[in-house]
């Protein structure tokens, strides 16, 4: 007699409770999670920004001692010339200051750099005495209107998410010296 053996079938996959309970898990875990991300991303943005700035005052630094003359960085709506009116997140630009004045007056003075627009998601504030300009002499020291205020370190641009809060600031501080830094 032949006896047949008795077959299961396995079936495999999800019943519904189980993939209902993972769906429950995955939105709590994301619901902690993404607001703690946004941190992260307003943290980034803030710390992009003011390394930005914080490239192109190298740069004029770099170039002023290579080239032995003045170079200046100021507010730019366009890249051919300075905009005291302007914020400086909308642009800056790096040329050679031959007439030591701060603004690009005349196209002999040569554009170094110019990045337009510098930010759309931060506010960049410059201290008093950069409202203008900012000036690296020969030596890559750093001058400005009011030659005191640099020698004192307060020359400085503040770098806030355009979001409304000041956690994730920094400010960017440049030593009599000429050296710029990033404190938090």
């Amino acid at each position: 007699m032949d006896v047949e053996p008795c077959r299961r079938t396995l079936r495999s996959g999800f019943t519904l409770i189980e993939l209902l309970v993972t769906i429950a898990v995955v939105a709590i875990l994301a619901s902690i999670a993404v607001p703690s991300f946004q941190g992260v991303i307003r943290s980034n943005r803030a710390a992009s920004e003011v390394n930005q700035v914080l490239s192109l005052l190298t740069i004029a630094r770099s170039e002023a001692i290579k080239r032995n003359t003045n170079v200046s960085l100021c507010p730019t709506p366009n890249g051919e010339k300075c905009d005291l009116d302007q914020p400086w997140a909308d642009g800056i630009m790096v040329f050679v200051d031959t007439d030591r004045s701060g603004q690009r007056e005349d196209v002999s003075e040569e554009v170094v750099r110019t990045v337009l627009p510098l930010s759309r998601v931060s506010k960049i504030t410059p201290s008093e005495n950069l409202k203008n300009s900012f000036t690296y002499d020969a030596l890559g020291r750093g001058t400005d209107n009011d030659v005191r205020n640099v020698g004192l370190g307060l020359s400085s641009f503040l770098v806030e998410p355009v979001s409304g809060t000041t956690e994730y600031s920094r400010k960017l501080s440049i030593n009599a010296a000429g050296r710029a830094s990033i404190r938090k």
